[in-house]
C-alpha cells in the first residue's frame, strides 16, 4: 500500500490533501523534503508569492533528477504570469489537482496490482518518482515497467533509484542529438518499408518521455512527403489516429498511433507529389508575375467582359467525357510537367489517366 496521504495548507488556510508524507525517519539517510516531492504545478498554486516568476507550464521531458526551481524572467518581461486569481479561481485549480493527483496514485496501484508485487523502491524514492513524474501518469507507467522488467533485490532508495534510471532509459531531451536521431532513425524506417524497425523506433521515443502528438505530427509528414499519392490513406490513417489519441489518451490512444506508423511502414512508397511540390514553387517565383490566360478568368463586371475575360472558356462537364483539353498555362510560358506520378499503388492508375489526358490533347492541338 501506498503511504497515508499528508495534508499541507492553501493560500487560503485549507488543507488540500493532494500528496502522501514524507517519512520522517532520521535513521533513513534521506535528504528528500517535503518541498522536493511536491510537483511543480502543485507548488505553483499553493505558493502564489513564488508565481510571478513562472512562464507557463512546460511539457515535461524525460528526466530522471531532481525538478528545477523555476527561473525568474526579466523584470519588464512581457510575458510574466500573472497569478493574482479569485478564491474561488484557487479552489478550482486545487480541486483539478487533487483530481490529477488521485489519478497518478490509481495508476500506481493498477501497475503494483497487475504485477501482484510493490515497486521495489523505499517510501522516499516512490515520493521522488511521483514527484518526477509532473502529473503525468504516463510517464509514471513507464518508469514502474522499466523497474518491474528487471530483477531488483533490495528497495532502492532515491539516489539509488535516479541511477538506476540513468543508466536504463536512453537520454531524450527535446533540445538534445538524441531526440534528433531517434525522429530521423524512425523517418528513415518507414520510408525504407521496415515496420518492424519503425515500430522499435517509436516505442523508443514513447517509451523515453517524447509527447505522443510530436510523434504523430512526424508520422503525418512522412505520409505525404513519402507515400502521398501512392497511397492517399496514409494521410487519413494519421488524421484518424491524432483523433483516436484525444479521445483516448494514453495509454490506450498509443496503439492508434502504433497503427498509423505501420500503415506508413507497409504501404506503397512515392515521393512524387513533394518532388512536385518542389518544383511547382521553384517555377512560381521564375515566372510569379505571368497572367493567366484570359479565358479562364472570372468576369463579375461589364468591363470585364468587355476586355476578354472569360471569352471562349469551355466548360469542362460539357465535353466529352468531361474533358476539354483546354490550355490552362500563363501567355509565354510552356507547360510544365511538375507531377510525375510513379507506377506503384494507387499512382499507378493516376499516371495512366494522365497519360490518356495527355494523349487527347495532343489529339485536339493537332
Amino acid at each position: 500500500m501506498l503511504p497515508a496521504h499528508a495534508s499541507f495548507p492553501d493560500p487560503g488556510g485549507r488543507a488540500a490533501s493532494v500528496l502522501p508524507a514524507v517519512p520522517n525517519d532520521p535513521s533513513s539517510g534521506s535528504s528528500v523534503t517535503r518541498d522536493d516531492l511536491i510537483p511543480m504545478h502543485i507548488r505553483r498554486v499553493v505558493r502564489p508569492h513564488r508565481l510571478s516568476y513562472l512562464r507557463g507550464r512546460q511539457t515535461r521531458t524525460m528526466r530522471t533528477g531532481p525538478i528545477p526551481p523555476p527561473v525568474p524572467p526579466e523584470p519588464d518581461s512581457a510575458i510574466s504570469t500573472s497569478m493574482e486569481a479569485s478564491p474561488a479561481d484557487a479552489e478550482t485549480r486545487l480541486a483539478a489537482l487533487e483530481e490529477e493527483a488521485r489519478e497518478l496514485r490509481d495508476k500506481w496501484l493498477r501497475a503494483e496490482a497487475e504485477m501482484e508485487r510493490p515497486l521495489p523502491l523505499t517510501p522516499p524514492a516512490r515520493e521522488a518518482l511521483v514527484a518526477s513524474a509532473d502529473g503525468d501518469g504516463r510517464f509514471l507507467l513507464n518508469q514502474a515497467e522499466t523497474l518491474f522488467s528487471v530483477g531488483i533485490t533490495e528497495p532502492l532508495d532515491p539516489a539509488g533509484l535516479s541511477s538506476f534510471l540513468q543508466r536504463r532509459v536512453a537520454v531524450y531531451d527535446k533540445d538534445r542529438e538524441g531526440h534528433y536521431n531517434l525522429i530521423s532513425a524512425l523517418h528513415k524506417s518507414v520510408r525504407g518499408s521496415d515496420p518492424q524497425a519503425a515500430l522499435y523506433y517509436l516505442a523508443r521515443m514513447l517509451v523515453a518521455g517524447e509527447e505522443p502528438l510530436y510523434a504523430l505530427r512526424r508520422l503525418t509528414r512522412m505520409a505525404v512527403e513519402d507515400i502521398g499519392m501512392a497511397d492517399p490513406q496514409a494521410l487519413t490513417q494519421c488524421i484518424a489516429a491524432k483523433d483516436a489519441y484525444e479521445l483516448l489518451g494514453s495509454p490506450e490512444g498509443e496503439l492508434a498511433i502504433v497503427q498509423a506508423c505501420l500503415y506508413l511502414a507497409t504501404a506503397p512508397k512515392s515521393n512524387a507529389a513533394y518532388e512536385a511540390m518542389k518544383a511547382a514553387w521553384r517555377s512560381a517565383r521564375e515566372t510569379g508575375s505571368l497572367m493567366p490566360p484570359a479565358n479562364i478568368l472570372n468576369a463579375p463586371t461589364r468591363l470585364m467582359k468587355e476586355i476578354g475575360y472569360g471569352k471562349g472558356y469551355e466548360y469542362d462537364h460539357s465535353s466529352d467525357d468531361a474533358f476539354s483539353g483546354a490550355n490552362y498555362w500563363p501567355e509565354g510560358m510552356n507547360p510544365e510537367n511538375f507531377y510525375q506520378p510513379t507506377g506503384r499503388g494507387y499512382e499507378k492508375r493516376v499516371a495512366e489517366r494522365l497519360a490518356w489526358w495527355d494523349e487527347r490533347r495532343r489529339e485536339k492541338n493537332t
